[in-house]
């Protein structure tokens, strides 16, 4: 027995994957429910299969087809280009990615992830984000951090020296994590500034850092 056809909730999305369909038809196109072609609108990780249906329209989407056809992947193009991010949750689109023209969904890039049990473990915890400049030749006092610290480089070049381990070189773009309860000491040896974003997340009111004598 074939799917029902799909409708999205919203009526604005309806009327884009109608339209988007018949003008394929005027062009006298073939489109993915002429052969029930495969299109390829998830990454590669997401290998939840999502099903779009619309007489006599009808999508399987997941891995590619090498015979998907050009007109079939600017249907989906077409249907994806006002689509903005609460139409995208109710359609089940998050993570779709289409071409570099504006879509209105965000592209998101894993920059960091670490482990850690180093986290405050109270009902409430305090978020700080800071921005730290060091001039050429400054350096940070002898200190250490309750929680862990990220530190997100932004420009420049940051030496940071930690007790028992070798010394570690940031520059632009570079993330790091700095332990909790470790001795430490930050240097900028370069001849510009450097500048680095700091998030923190501890019990509230924790002092963000405490000095070392």
């Amino acid at each position: 027995m074939p799917d029902p056809p799909f409708q999205f909730g919203d009526a604005a999305m309806n009327r884009r994957l109608i339209d988007a369909h018949r003008s394929c038809r005027r062009q006298g196109a073939p489109v993915p429910g002429d052969c029930d072609e495969v299109s390829d609108v998830v990454p590669a990780e997401h290998r939840t299969t999502m099903r779009f249906c619309a007489q006599p329209l009808q999508w399987c989407c997941s891995r590619p087809n090498r015979h998907l056809s050009s007109v079939a992947q600017l249907e989906m193009e077409a249907i994806m280009q006002d689509i903005n991010v609460q139409d995208a949750i109710s359609a089940l689109l998050v993570g779709a990615t289409t071409s570099a023209a504006p879509t209105g969904m965000a592209k998101l890039k894993v920059l960091h992830r670490e482990a850690t049990q180093s986290l405050p473990q109270q009902e409430a915890q305090e978020i700080r984000v800071l921005l730290a400049t060091l001039e050429p030749g400054d350096r940070t006092p002898y200190h250490s951090h309750r929680f862990p610290v990220t530190v997100f480089m932004l420009s420049g070049e940051f030496t940071l020296e930690l007790d028992g381990r070798d010394p570690v070189i940031l520059h632009a773009g570079n993330v790091f994590v700095e332990p909790s309860l470790v001795a430490m000491t930050g240097h900028n040896r370069s001849e510009r500034p450097t500048t680095m974003a700091l998030f923190y997340v501890s019990d509230p009111d924790t002092p963000f850092a405490d000095a070392i004598s």
